[in-house]
């Protein structure tokens, strides 16, 4: 057969017939052979790999299931999924991160930062880098973003309580340096509010400890 057929069989292109696909697959699984992704990439231009930046702060389990899900999801497309972990919670190591991901020649990038991360790396990309996505952002940065309505979750949750027939209920917050977590307390404040109840809210530093502090200081109360 040609390179080319074999190359074809490898991608499961549809100009290939199954009975030959079948006979490259066996003669390389009895060789032991692997295609080499780098000779593919560079031949092809393509590396079929995503690239996700995922904050410094990996002990928090969001980001291992979400990592989870969506290796999940880019392996049934036909891609692999590169991790990028900065090694400080610095702007500089987030830039530098997504730069090496970015130098991995990857097809697409995933941005799990804040907006002056993604503001920076944007000013940082030069022609030709790949398109990325912003996950949990504030939407004002000219970049695609996934997040969602954070004041209506808050409201909806507080909502959900005070069916149950709660009504002491109170409000851990750990992010005031995080502009876009605001609107969960303002939807809180405002289910509380028009159920003629009194607001009861804990600030704490964004950290376990900061957490645990938290909810004994809410409970005292």
């Amino acid at each position: 057969m040609s390179v080319a057929t074999v190359s074809r069989a490898f991608r499961g292109h549809a100009y290939v017939r199954p009975e030959v696909r079948d006979r490259v697959i066996a003669a390389a699984k009895e060789l032991g052979y692997r295609p080499n992704r780098v000779a593919s990439a560079l031949a092809g231009g393509k590396t079929n790999a995503l690239g996700l930046l995922v904050p410094s702060a990996m002990s928090n389990p969001f980001y291992g299931a979400m990592a989870e899900h969506l290796a999940q999801y880019a392996n049934e497309l036909g891609f692999e999924l590169l991790i990028g972990l900065p090694a400080r919670p610095t702007l500089e190591s987030y830039v530098g991160a997504l730069i090496d991901l970015e130098d991995r020649h990857v097809d697409g990038l995933l941005v799990c930062a804040d907006a002056e991360t993604v503001l920076e790396y944007s000013q940082a990309r030069r022609e030709g880098s790949p398109p990325m996505v912003a996950i949990g952002c504030s939407p004002d940065v000219d970049v695609p973003v996934v997040t969602v309505d954070e004041e209506e979750g808050g409201y909806l949750m507080t909502r959900h309580l005070l069916a149950e027939g709660h009504r002491k209920i109170g409000f851990l917050c750990l992010w005031q340096m995080e502009v876009r977590l605001w609107g969960r307390e303002h939807g809180y404040v405002r289910a509380m509010v028009e159920a003629g109840l009194k607001p009861i809210i804990h600030h704490g530093m964004a950290n376990m400890e900061g957490g645990h502090d938290g909810v004994r200081g809410l409970m005292g109360r």
